[in-house]
């Protein structure tokens, strides 16, 4: 579907984009990094250089707002999105399938990074439910900014797709 330098030119762009969003002031948890990291591993030629492009962009950012304990397990939880979003096709029932489970995948990992390096909560089940719990409202934050980023990105592709082949259809 796309050539090589279409793939190069949206990994760039994306990984611009992940900088971009971290640096500009947001309400919490609404910028849809997660989205952008799903396409980024769609769109790269390998998954090692899309986890380079966009983990450098994010530790650029994180550089300039400030390291955070635990910030090592966002990384990784990044790191497994790119894995997914090499399988990501872009349908509907893809869009919402990937946007449950990396949101999910994120909230696992990064509320680990909380519950275990912070100093936020005791390291009890009691402070492992309470970490999670108080996360919640982000996780719902989360899960819709990337639903809603993810689905527009469908429907623009899709709609892309549509014009391409009626293009095609005119020649022939």
């Amino acid at each position: 579907m796309l050539t090589v330098n279409q793939r190069l030119f949206f990994m760039f762009s994306l990984t611009l984009l992940i900088l971009w969003v971290r640096l500009v002031p947001h309400q919490a948890e609404t910028v849809p990094v997660i989205a952008l990291f799903l396409l980024l591993g769609f769109v790269s030629t390998h998954w090692i250089l899309g986890s380079v492009l966009g983990l450098t962009a994010y530790l650029i950012s994180d550089l300039y707002l400030g390291i955070y304990p635990g910030w090592f397990m966002n990384y990784l939880a990044f790191f497994a999105l790119i894995l997914i979003g090499q399988s990501f096709k872009f349908h509907w029932l893809s869009a919402i399938k990937n946007t449950l489970l990396a949101s999910f995948i994120f909230f696992v990992i990064s509320n680990l990074g909380v519950f275990l390096f912070s100093g936020l909560y005791p390291h009890t089940i009691s402070g492992f439910y309470q970490c999670y719990l108080m996360a919640v409202p982000f996780f719902r934050t989360t899960l819709i900014s990337n639903g809603v980023f993810l689905l527009a990105m469908t429907a623009i592709v899709q709609t892309y797709i549509f014009v391409q082949q009626k293009k095609e259809q005119e020649l022939f």
